[in-house]
């Protein structure tokens, strides 16, 4: 907390470009960091499913769960959750929105954040034919 407070004009923190909450005890101790530092949006993708206490959230901590795992089951579609795509195409043709050139749809509470694999944004329709083929 002490650490957020000296960064003032920083309005908005991302946890874990890579990882994860790795318990329950850690998940909850940034909700709690989060209701210290009412100011500032706390945001985070994970596929921790299970730590997931939406009624305790205090609201600048903002979840997005990530669609990809084991816990693909247990994920609410009705809250924000994100979902790779092989291409901007697919992600288009199942309503997602634009993930990739900014964190705003998840900072602002988007409930389909949709991504595009690394080097594949422009594919044509025929090339996403050929990658479905290969994988």
């Amino acid at each position: 907390v002490s650490d957020i407070h000296s960064f003032p004009s920083v309005t908005h923190i991302r946890l874990h470009d890579s990882g994860d909450f790795f318990n329950k005890s850690y998940y909850k101790s940034w909700m709690e960091v989060a209701r210290e530092v009412p100011g500032k949006i706390i945001y985070a993708y994970t596929k921790s499913i299970p730590f997931i206490s939406w009624d305790d959230h205090p609201r600048n901590f903002r979840i997005v769960q990530s669609l990809g795992g084991k816990r693909d089951k247990d994920v609410d579609k009705s809250r924000p959750h994100s979902k790779i795509f092989v291409s901007d195409i697919e992600r288009k043709r199942e309503g997602y929105c634009d993930g990739n050139d900014s964190d705003i749809p998840a900072i602002i509470g988007n409930k389909k954040i949709g991504l595009v694999y690394h080097g594949n944004r422009n594919l044509r329709e025929n090339d996403i034919v050929k990658l479905r083929r290969v994988s």
